[in-house]
């Protein structure tokens, strides 16, 4: 890593997050290590959205800390609205937020951002299945089902 570079401590940043969130190692050791990844990249560049994403994520991610992710988020998108993981990543805590119909726009701007990811498409769908509202027949009622489970009553077959 280039001690200088800023760009090379948001990408570590993203490492550690990553490994934490996936499960290669505990949270408690490396979230604690994203964050002063993230926060000596914005130490060297406080412009670089990237940065700003970094510590956005683990701040959502590990310290709940949702007034400071939101904040990040927003400040990563006002640096660079293009920034396709910055939206990704935002539409994510929206929804954990249920602020639902933000985070499919959110979403779907990352996807006109980057028509070819196949993670940001992935979210779109998921967002906008997971968030549907379907009326399904169960016997002789009416429920109310997510678009997910609506899927996999019409996979079942007959």
């Amino acid at each position: 890593i280039d001690p200088g570079s800023a760009r090379s401590w948001a990408g570590l940043a993203d490492c550690y997050t990553i490994l934490g969130c996936w499960g290669y190692e505990s949270p408690h050791k490396s979230y604690p290590k994203a964050r002063a990844a993230a926060e000596r990249a914005l130490e060297l560049d406080d412009t670089l959205s990237e940065a700003h994403v970094s510590l956005a994520v683990g701040k959502k991610d590990y310290y709940w800390d949702w007034v400071g992710a939101e904040q990040g988020y927003r400040r990563a998108l006002e640096l660079s609205p293009s920034n396709v993981m910055a939206r990704q990543w935002y539409a994510e805590y929206l929804s954990c937020l249920g602020r639902h119909s933000e985070a499919i726009a959110e979403a779907e701007r990352a996807r006109l951002l980057d028509p070819l990811a196949l993670v940001v498409a992935a979210l779109v769908v998921t967002l906008r299945a997971h968030w549907a509202r379907i009326a399904v027949r169960v016997g002789g009622s009416w429920i109310a089902a997510s678009g997910l489970l609506m899927l996999g009553w019409s996979m079942r077959g007959s």
